[in-house]
């Protein structure tokens, strides 16, 4: 029985990953919105940018070295660390190759399926079972994913995202593999000692899969401009590592399924940021806000959150 004492101890640490978890939803949301801007106004390409995106990474992990710095782990822990952030920037590779072609509010309810593939892996590396309640809520999850890859036509519905949901389910299943490596490595390691590591692992998959011949002039010309600087700053290099460090924070209190599952709600924010800036007002974005194109957006995040809440409560 718990304690007087004991028990509101118990619902504050709740509390605190039940908010994180939310905040990082909220953070990234506007990292994502702000990604697709820079996409379409200011990045020469997506090649490039990506390449950015993973350098600009590891000027805030140098920050927390120098600051507080971290005992060095065992070469497993670091291992696992690294491997977390090398994962989640080859899924951050392909999702940034789909999203330059593609609306930010379609390209982000798919990788919010992600809570689906922790609970698979969890079944198969850790010998977890899966009712069939949970593959009725895995059922809704998917198909809200197709769903928000089509897009009202003349009566109908037509594929908007075609081999692109392919790539996008692939790294889905990467970020919910990251995921898993991150809760990990924080078994063994505090968070101010596995973020660097994991920041460098996210840099390492960027730049390798992404750097071209090209990337350097481009780089020049992008940097010459100082709107499309501070942009690319402000969003890579503080706000991107700081959504980050909240992200892993959440993971690192709380049960690594709950956690991710609340951060799923992240489309839920994106879709309403990415609608606000692309009104007559504030024509950011231009994404379509015809009648149709919301009612099947606001259907399908309603189905993905649905199934991925659906997971972790049954």
């Amino acid at each position: 029985m718990l304690t007087g004492d004991r028990y509101p101890a118990i619902v504050c640490a709740a509390m605190d990953w039940i908010f994180l978890s939310i905040a990082s939803a909220a953070i990234f949301a506007v990292v994502s919105v702000l990604d697709k801007f820079i996409l379409m106004r200011h990045a020469p390409s997506a090649t490039t940018f990506i390449v950015l995106l993973g350098l600009l990474q590891l000027p805030a992990a140098a920050v927390m070295v120098l600051v507080n710095p971290p005992d060095l782990p065992a070469t497993g822990a670091w291992a696992i660390a690294y491997a977390s952030g090398l994962v989640w920037g080859v899924s951050l590779v392909l999702m940034f190759q789909v999203m330059s072609r593609h609306e930010v509010s379609r390209v982000l309810p798919v990788i919010a399926t992600s809570p689906v593939y922790v609970a698979i892996m969890a079944m198969v590396f850790l010998d977890e079972d899966l009712t069939l309640a949970h593959w009725i809520a895995i059922a809704v999850t998917v198909t809200g994913a197709f769903m928000i890859s089509t897009r009202p036509v003349r009566g109908s519905v037509a594929i908007v995202l075609g081999s692109s949901l392919g790539v996008l389910l692939v790294a889905s299943v990467l970020v919910a593999a990251a995921q898993l490596l991150g809760k990990i490595a924080l078994n063994d390691m505090t968070l101010t000692s596995m973020f660097p590591f994991r920041s460098l692992g996210l840099a390492t998959g960027c730049v390798a899969l992404s750097f071209r011949h090209s990337t350097y002039s481009e780089t020049r010309a992008m940097f010459s401009r100082i709107k499309s600087a501070g942009f690319m700053l402000l969003t890579e290099a503080i706000i991107a590592p700081f959504a980050a460090l909240v992200t892993m924070w959440a993971i690192m209190l709380g049960p690594v399924s709950l956690a991710v599952t609340l951060m799923s709600s992240r489309p839920m924010f994106v879709f309403v940021l990415s609608s606000i800036l692309s009104t007559r007002l504030l024509p950011m974005l231009g994404e379509p806000l015809d009648k149709a194109t919301l009612t099947i957006k606001g259907m399908s995040i309603a189905l993905i959150i649905s199934g991925v809440i659906m997971i972790s409560i049954l």
